[in-house]
């Protein structure tokens, strides 16, 4: 659910956009962190309804 320095995504995604470390762990940890919780909703409405 979160990015790190140590995740190979953080890195390809920080140097095709041109980010800092500092912007990239904002950005891309922010990301994956709604990304998660978003899975993690679909996922409970799917198990209450199935």
């Amino acid at each position: 659910m979160l990015g790190h320095v140590n995740d190979s995504g953080f890195w390809i995604t920080t140097k095709i956009v041109g980010l800092t470390v500092k912007g990239g762990l904002k950005t891309y940890t922010t990301s994956e962190a709604i990304a998660g919780i978003v899975v993690l909703i679909i996922t409970l409405i799917g198990a209450h309804i199935f």
